[in-house]
């Protein structure tokens, strides 16, 4: 499963080049820089493991990956444990249908895997106001019809902006922070206000 956050020891990792990093998984070059240049350095939690694991795992200082599928959660496993110098990923099996209770906050969630519950991952993520930065991969295929599900009231009061196919990858970036209020300008702001058309 993986080495657990916090039990691992320092470990020197080879210098990362997105240039030339082996292409695993679905995973365009494009989508390689994209990820090393948003979470290098940085706590990142995944939802679908595979592939982007084991990438996360080269540069991210802590990578927290939930999967609703064991065989995918096994063979992460077996290919983290080839891969010299990765930052220890803890692996995590969740149910289908259900977002886990107690997700922990990091520095970007990366929302990943071929599974319908990732509307339910974005619209959770950014309501508890677990991260400012959200990436969801996809952005060019029909999966990404799935995001406009999630993007809808209160997850838009929420919402900074929203950026599909960021530096030519295959991602959508999403910045959020705390929620505004709705506020009534017609009723909030009287002064100089002209009558609505007739």
């Amino acid at each position: 499963q993986g080495c657990l956050s916090g039990d691992e020891p320092a470990v020197t990792r080879p210098a990362f080049d997105p240039m030339t990093f082996p292409l695993e998984a679905d995973l365009s070059r494009a989508d390689v820089r994209l990820l090393h240049k948003l979470c290098a350095g940085k706590a990142v939690v995944e939802f679908g493991c595979g592939g982007s694991t084991v990438l996360l795992g080269n540069f991210a200082s802590r990578v927290v990956s939930y999967d609703t599928d064991p065989s995918w959660i096994s063979r992460t496993a077996t290919r983290l444990s080839r891969e010299p110098g990765h930052t220890c990923a803890e692996l995590r099996q969740c149910q289908e249908g259900v977002v886990p209770d107690g997700l922990p906050p990091a520095d970007v969630y990366f929302i990943d895997g071929w599974c319908p519950d990732r509307p339910k991952w974005v619209r959770e993520v950014v309501l508890q106001g677990l991260t400012t930065l959200l990436v969801y991969h996809d952005s060019r295929s029909g999966e990404m019809t799935t995001l406009a599900s999630a993007l809808v009231y209160p997850v838009t009061l929420c919402l900074r902006s929203v950026e599909y196919h960021v530096e030519d990858s295959n991602m959508a970036v999403l910045r959020c922070g705390e929620g505004v209020k709705y506020v009534n300008w017609n009723e909030a702001e009287p002064e100089n206000r002209l009558p609505f058309l007739s």
